[in-house]
């Protein structure tokens, strides 16, 4: 190679001596001389002019054209030269490309001649490789119950003499060393610096150097290694889980601007060789650079942050900072802005029996929920909620299936909704037993299952921000010994939380006063830390504080209704729908733990939400509050109930109680007796009454009026609001469904779907359920398979497993049958390419296409990078991905709420995105109608091909495990387990992926698949002697499932064997005897499987006599 670079170069040499001196030489020797001997006189002109040419025009204009060739040759020749030896790139000649471009590798070529190093070898202090700068922690696949201790590498210097330090360099077109040396090492005499650093590069020789060639250049005093570097932006050294949505969030503060890095970073030589071209693939020990505005940032990566740990950052998102506004200082807001500074009215109107000043408009607008919030990323930038990458993609209208009552006006009784339903759905998990799935809801319920789950999961985030601030608010108040301030209503704006008071009070940083104490700002990035302190279960201060409406700008409103008598007026229709409301949210509400509401004549829709909370009464019930809240009066004393109750005065609780009933009921001399008390002794009775219709209300009610145009308005406190309600049949949907996640059983779970009219999706799926176990309709029971030739994962008799691990015949039967050889082998050939299929996911440099839905939803593709959108389109490839048999346009935009122009349009950037298969040249979504699954429906529909989907590779493998059976079957149990990196479908984006919801719920079924599979390696585990692999097994359930009881049977299982008896009971005490699902009732039994578990090893037992 050197011999020929030589050769190259001396040829280019001789070509430009050619062109220098050869052409002009032989012009001259045709007589080619431009220049005339004599100047010509006036009749020599005239003569030329007139007399006929015979020839020697044309021979003098071909000997021009030759010297003007030359000239621009030469002068191309001259400039690359110059431009060259000066290290600056070389200007563009007009009307000179051409030239210019031909003698560019020719000058390179034969000035490489000149600047050639000393033949021989490289000292041996410079001929050890580049050093390794730091620790680089080797990340693999962990295989359950193998060693999961990171293997730290250390690259150990061939020389005693410490290597110089270096720089990567990428050769560009028109480099030469002498160039290179003089950018960037201050002088081209350096070269031979560059050459010691690259020996196997350069081969001993400085001969060539070639676009693309990557280089180490020794780092300069100043540290920089370049002067380019030296005013580049910084650089931060990737980790091992970083991804760029990540650090963008940790350095820039906002995870949406990771495309800076990225474009300041494309053009980088990490030290591996590689550059970043794909936003989705960075490796540790990649330097990326960060823009110029994260200068003055500590480049220092922060220790990792503990278990219930908050940052201000976390904090400030969490409560809806917009993350695309730059917060302002409250100093620098304008004046008419400023919590401290605003234009409220001082005085006072009533409020009930207290008085509070007019709640003027005073927070800037709530930017809408589009989906965009918290990144996660997951592994690589992601699509789960994006920070404003992907969430904005707007539907063109809202979906037919969207209740707005549940979601509309602040959309809070939304998140309720969805923190009720989760808890609900945790107990049902439970109790489910191993092999079994909970069942799905009633299909008429979908659009209230696929409305909470879509829309209110974001609002739930700002339920609990709402919940812990005033309970730390409470909390602080009560280690102070203060009374707690009296909030009248809460109003929840994009740039933070007011409070105002119906008394004026000092709450203190960190909140902000308007100067009469009656208002007080909390910004949204404030750390819940200043607020107060958090304990377990820290009293809510204000239980009957209830969702009222949403100004015009946007913010939520909130009332407190305890110590009021309140009269709801205006159009029938709408005051009832806003009475459901009103006793849906304190039936779901997190802080109204403990309430009772009496609903009297009207919404009984809404006392199967929480039958402990709300109750269907008669009027007696008003009679029962009238002696309640004379006992409260007595026993509270002069102080007010939400002090009492944040201190636990008493050793009392100091629950709250409502009453909501109609006119009719209201008719009677309790009724009376209650506003008396409510009027005569504000504060200090803890309870409420609401009537409904009442034909003229009593003097001391605050009458909030419901109208025929949506809006709900409190005259007294001067509220005019986007109303909220709730008709008869949404308030039934939530109840229904409800009370279906509260009571079903689990159900067996249900088969795969193989087909789809004559198209098979998969041939594997013939034999499976939607969990990758095989159909009982192909296996054998454990107990009458003695006389065939079987096979089995648990090959051991049921009591073996029984006594070594925590499980039950009915769970081996479950989990592990016997399947007969022939049926095994069908199985086996169904599904040959598993194996590379497997070794393609985990091979970084394989250009196949992934989906990972085993954890924080992501894709990683080789197509054309995503800079924005990315939340939104992965959505839409996993809904394609999930639909082997293809979709139409049609049913893609009726999915995603889209018209079916933008349908075409999305799924075309989805197809650049994936790119093509390089195996094979096609697109991985062909065209509509060049699909496989179009020619076999005869239905024009898209289809995604070649994409691997960690949750089918997940299903395949137990399936091969199933037919495997014995160590072979539990290694390929164990490979299954190695792709769940989280909860199964985490992450998701915000507003979106409401087709999930609906029909088979595919996140239920792999949270039970993996929770299985798990379950059966921590069996096997455990009755080989295998207590790490056992270990491993269960964390990964647990990391899937944390709320299920048998990945923690497992774990107590796992501690019991290594000795550390006094560790599971503890465990088996906190998880499972004393764990609560509901916070408004204490333990319930044990599920039946937990108690026969339990009662065969007894642990519990053994803690007792120890």
């Amino acid at each position: 190679m050197r011999a020929r670079q030589r050769l190259i170069g001396l040829g280019a040499l001789v070509v430009l001596a050619g062109i220098l001196v050869g052409l002009p030489a032989l012009l001259l020797a045709l007589g080619g001389n431009p220049l005339p001997g004599t100047f010509p006189g006036l009749d020599q002109v005239r003569d030329a002019l007139l007399t006929p040419d015979d020839g020697t025009l044309a021979l003098t204009g071909a000997k021009l054209l030759g010297w003007v060739v030359w000239a621009a040759l030469s002068l191309s020749i001259a400039v690359e030269t110059v431009s060259a030896l000066r290290g600056v790139r070389p200007p563009r000649l007009p009307a000179l490309s051409l030239p210019q471009s031909g003698m560019r590798p020719l000058v390179v070529a034969a000035l490489a001649l000149f600047i050639a190093a000393p033949a021989g070898t490289v000292p041996a202090a410079t001929a050890a490789p580049a050093p390794v700068t730091a620790a680089v922690t080797a990340s693999a696949p962990v295989t359950a119950g193998a060693d999961t201790t990171p293997a730290t590498v250390m690259a150990t210097p061939a020389a005693t003499t410490e290597p110089e330090p270096t720089n990567p360099y990428v050769v560009r077109p028109g480099d030469t060393l002498w160039s290179i040396a003089a950018q960037h090492l201050g002088s081209g005499h350096h070269y031979h610096r560059i050459v010691d650093l690259n020996p196997e590069r350069l081969a001993a020789g400085a001969d060539w150097v070639t676009p693309g060639m990557v280089l180490q250049l020794p780092v300069t005093e100043a540290g920089t290694g370049t002067s380019e570097q030296a005013t580049q932006e910084q650089e931060v050294v990737v980790q091992t889980g970083d991804t760029l949505s990540g650090l963008a969030a940790e350095h820039l503060g906002q995870a949406d601007r990771w495309p800076e890095i990225y474009e300041a970073s494309t053009g980088t030589v990490q030290p591996d060789g590689r550059r970043l071209s794909d936003p989705d693939l960075i490796y540790p020990g990649w330097r990326l650079g960060l823009p110029q505005a994260a200068g003055g940032q500590d480049q220092e990566r922060p220790a990792p942050a503990t278990a219930g740990a908050e940052t201000a950052a976390d904090a400030g998102s969490a409560r809806g900072t917009q993350p695309d506004k730059p917060e302002q200082d409250p100093q620098d807001q304008p004046a008419e802005a400023s919590p401290a500074g605003g234009t409220a009215a001082r005085t006072g109107l009533a409020l009930g029996v207290a008085t509070v000043p007019p709640l003027a408009d005073r927070a800037g607008p709530v930017e809408p929920d589009t989906g965009g919030g918290e990144g996660r990323d997951v592994g690589s930038d992601g699509a789960g909620d994006g920070g404003g990458v992907a969430g904005d993609v707007e539907e063109d209208e809202p979906p037919v299936w969207l209740l707005e009552g549940i979601v509309g006006s602040g959309a809070l009784l939304g998140g309720a909704l969805f923190l009720a339903l989760t808890l609900r759905r945790r107990s049902r998990f439970r109790a489910r037993r191993p092999g079994r799935a909970l069942a799905m809801p009633d299909p008429v319920l979908a659009p209230v299952e696929k409305t909470i789950q879509t829309r209110g999961r974001s609002a739930a985030l700002t339920l609990e921000q709402l919940d812990q601030a005033l309970r730390r608010l409470g909390a602080a108040s009560a280690a102070t010994g203060t009374p707690v301030p009296a909030v009248a209503a809460v109003q929840l704006a994009g740039d933070g939380m007011w409070l105002h008071l119906s008394e004026p009070g000092d709450l203190g940083a960190p909140w902000q006063g308007t100067g009469d104490g009656q208002h007080w700002f909390l910004p949204a990035d404030t750390p819940l830390e200043l607020v107060g302190p958090s304990g377990e279960d820290t009293p809510a201060p204000f239980p009957l504080l209830v969702s009222i409406g949403a100004g015009d700008d946007g913010s939520a409103w909130l009332l407190n209704l305890e110590d009021l008598d309140v009269a709801l007026t205006g159009q029938a229709e709408y005051v009832e729908d806003l009475a459901r409301y009103l006793a849906a949210e304190v039936a779901v509400n997190p802080w109204s733990s403990g309430v009772r509401l009496d609903c009297i004549g009207i919404a009984s829709e809404v006392a199967p939400m929480n039958p402990t909370r709300v109750r269907v009464a008669d009027a007696a019930a008003v009679e029962d509050l009238v002696a309640e809240a004379v006992g409260v009066i007595d026993r509270v004393g002069e102080q007010d109930v939400p002090t009492a109750r944040v201190r636990q005065d008493g050793e009392d609780t100091w629950p709250a109680r409502m009453i909501l009933l109609t006119t009719d009921a209201a008719a009677s001399p309790a009724t009376d007796q209650l506003r008396q008390l409510l009027s005569g002794h504000a504060g200090r009775t803890g309870a409420c009454l609401v009537v409904v219709h009442p034909g003229a209300a009593s003097d001391t009610a605050m009458r909030i009026e419901a109208t025929a145009d949506g809006r709900v308005r409190i005259p007294a406190a001067g509220l005019d609001l986007v109303g909220v309600g709730l008709t008869a049949d949404e308030a039934g949907g939530c109840a229904a469904l409800l009370a279906q996640s509260d009571a079903e059983p689990d159900v067996p779970m249900p088969a795969a779907p193989s087909r789809n009219g004559d198209v098979i999706e998969e041939p594997w799926c013939d034999w499976t359920d939607q969990a990758g176990a095989l159909r009982p309709e192909h296996t054998t029971s454990r107990d009458t398979a003695e006389d065939e030739d079987t096979v089995t994962l648990l090959p051991e008799d049921d009591e073996v497993y029984e006594q070594q691990a925590a499980t039950t015949a009915e769970d081996l039967s479950t989990l592990a049958p016997c399947v007969v050889t022939d049926v095994a082998r069908q199985v086996l050939e169904t599904d040959p390419t598993l194996d590379a299929d497997l070794a393609a996911w985990w091979d970084p440099a394989a250009r196949v296409p992934r989906l990972t839905l085993l954890g924080p939803v992501k894709a990683k593709t080789w197509g054309k990078p995503l800079a924005q959108r990315k939340a939104y389109l992965t959505e839409l490839l996993a809904y394609l991905a999930l639909q082997p048999h293809g979709v139409t346009t049609a049913q893609a935009a009726e999915t995603f709420s889209i018209t079916e122009t933008k349908t075409r349009d999305y799924i075309g950037r989805c197809r650049d995105w994936l790119g093509t298969d390089p195996a094979t040249g096609d697109l991985h979504i062909p065209h509509a109608q060049d699909t496989p699954a179009t020619g076999e429906r005869g239905v024009i529909v898209y289809q995604v091909l070649g994409l691997l989907v960690d949750v089918d590779l997940f299903r395949r493998l137990r399936t091969r495990a199933a037919a495997r059976g014995g160590t072979e079957g539990i290694e390929d149990l164990k490979a299954a387990l190695r792709l769940v990196q989280g909860r199964p479908f985490d992450q998701l984006r915000r507003g979106g992926w409401g087709w999930l919801f609906e029909g088979g719920r595919l996140d239920h079924h792999m949270t039970c698949a993996v929770v299985d599979v798990a379950h059966i390696v921590a069996t096997h585990d455990l009755q080989t002697g295998d207590l790490a692999g056992a270990r491993a097994a269960a964390e990964i359930a647990f990391l899937a499932a944390p709320h299920e009881e048998i990945p923690t049977l497992d774990l107590a299982a796992v501690t019991a064997r290594s000795g550390i008896t006094t560790e599971a009971v503890r465990l088996l005490q906190t998880d499972i005897c004393n764990r609560t699902d509901d916070p408004d009732l204490p333990p319930g039994d044990l599920p039946e499987r937990t108690q026969r578990i339990l009662d065969r090893h007894g642990w519990l037992d053994r803690k007792q006599a120890v």
